[in-house]
């Protein structure tokens, strides 16, 4: 950021038409930051879920409809009850990669504790108009767990 530098141009002469138009210091830093942000993936779909206490079965990311391209998946998951004896969580995904249905499964939460955390990010190739798709599944002994679950679906490249 050009701090030391007028973020306006000053009169240089009578009738100066840049006179109070951006300074080139500072319009070179702006535009800077906008090729940051066009580069910079976008949130397409996200997914908040609390008090879990089952297995949830193949259920869409909302989102938008989306382009062929490649994309960010991105979880937590917490345990945020344990159950009384034992308990556990998969959190899975699926999507479609060239007319390819794929799934990824990730390791079981299992420490019984409200500690009990998993999170991942990975990619993700699709082809265009389908949808990304997440499941869990749940096994608990005694009491039932609760968890929550965070998803978040970003377009990386298209």
């Amino acid at each position: 950021m050009p701090l030391q530098t007028a973020v306006v141009n000053p009169a240089k002469k009578k009738d100066d038409p840049r006179e109070g138009t951006l300074s080139d210091a500072w319009l070179g830093w702006m535009q800077d930051q906008n090729d940051i942000l066009k580069k910079a993936p976008i949130v397409v779909g996200f997914k908040s879920l609390t008090l879990q206490t089952a297995s949830i079965v193949s259920t869409e990311i909302p989102s938008s409809v989306l382009s062929i391209g490649v994309y960010r998946v991105s979880y937590y998951v917490r345990v945020t009850a344990p159950a009384s004896v034992s308990s556990s969580i998969i959190v899975s995904f699926q999507w479609t990669d060239y007319g390819i249905a794929c799934s990824k499964d990730f390791a079981a939460v299992s420490g019984n504790v409200v500690t009990a955390v998993g999170s991942d990010s990975f990619l993700i190739a699709v082809d265009g108009a389908t949808k990304v798709s997440y499941s869990t599944t749940y096994a608990s002994s005694g009491i039932g767990m609760t968890y929550k679950l965070e998803i978040i679906l970003e377009q990386v490249r298209v």
